[in-house]
């Protein structure tokens, strides 16, 4: 079996072929079914069981670890998803996370087109490769529909789940309101159609292509339940554009603390202490954080004005396609 091939459900990465590991991954097919209504409840699945898309469990639950043996040792390593290895195009590496040193993050001396600073484009996903708030709002509608919910019912779950979604969330919501379909039910069938749903331009995969082909080191880092973000990354065909794809929930790190950045990092085989660059459409959690970690940044405003007199980002694009061209043309 050689790197980067499939077995079943599962990819073996670089570190997998060495010691004789397997990652588990769980993959969509490439041909996707037309996303179901929002309200086809399924009533019919098992307590507790997940599939890819289909996470059975709360959005913060305990990072999941991997007990990996090498020789008589044990150690753990933390579930970084990579991406599938590609002709000429190293695939990301599965690693150990790495300690947290603290270190001068302020970026004056990585000025901008420095030759010491490695090229290493870390992005966020939700809002940023895809969007988030389309699929969203059309799950909320169709739902409200069928649940005959009031305008204010309506306005007030959205602005619940603007930012991110969990079981919790649907429990509150189904309480307060009496709702006939379980939380679990409904949580369900948000993460399958949100899985199914979200896309990533054309465009921006083959951006993503070119810098990787340009040297580049090119990781996602998203805060968010490893299932559904896993299923996103997958379905939109992110996980084969790019080195590594760091969730949150399975590294036990939210943006914008700097370990999630770290991690991304060491994930597809680049140092965080050299620099580096984030983009996200974030103030606190892309642009906030990534500062703090040593990155340079790019916000992706979408057409928003920057309002923060802090932290301002060194580069403000209206779209991630804008983001990857400067990085490509101006920066690199």
């Amino acid at each position: 079996m050689r790197p980067g091939q499939h077995l079943g459900a599962s990819v073996i990465t670089d570190n997998a072929a060495r010691f004789g590991l397997i990652h588990p991954v769980r993959r969509r097919p490439t041909s996707l079914p037309s996303p179901a209504p929002p309200h086809a409840l399924r009533h019919d699945r098992r307590p507790g069981r997940t599939t890819a898309g289909r996470p059975g469990s709360r959005e913060h639950s305990t990072p999941r670890r991997l007990d990996v043996g090498i020789g008589a040792a044990q150690s753990h390593l933390d579930v970084v998803h990579p991406g599938h290895r590609r002709a000429g195009v190293p695939g990301a590496r599965l690693t150990a996370a790495e300690p947290n040193h603290q270190r001068d993050t302020s970026l004056a001396h990585w000025p901008v087109g420095s030759a010491s600073m490695q090229q290493l484009a870390i992005f966020d996903l939700d809002n940023t490769l895809v969007d988030r708030q389309g699929p969203l709002a059309a799950w909320i509608s169709a739902f409200s529909e069928q649940q005959a919910l009031t305008d204010l019912a309506r306005t007030r779950l959205f602005d619940a789940m603007r930012d991110r979604a969990s079981l919790g969330t649907f429990e509150v919501f189904c309480s307060e309101y009496e709702l006939s379909p379980s939380a679990e039910a409904l949580w369900l069938d948000y993460s399958d159609y949100m899985a199914r749903s979200v896309r990533c331009p054309a465009g921006v995969l083959d951006g993503l292509s070119r810098l990787r082909g340009a040297g580049w080191k090119v990781a996602v880092a998203t805060n968010g339940g490893t299932e559904i973000q896993t299923a996103k990354a997958t379905a939109s065909g992110i996980v084969d554009h790019v080195d590594a794809v760091c969730i949150s929930e399975a590294v036990g790190a939210r943006k914008p603390e700097t370990m999630i950045f770290q991690k991304a990092a060491v994930a597809c085989g680049a140092d965080l202490a050299l620099g580096g660059w984030m983009v996200g459409d974030g103030v606190d959690t892309d642009i906030r954080g990534g500062r703090a970690a040593g990155l340079h940044t790019i916000w992706i405003s979408g057409g928003r004005p920057w309002t923060s007199d802090d932290a301002r980002p060194d580069h403000v694009t209206t779209d991630v396609g804008q983001a990857i061209d400067l990085l490509l043309t101006t920066v690199g």
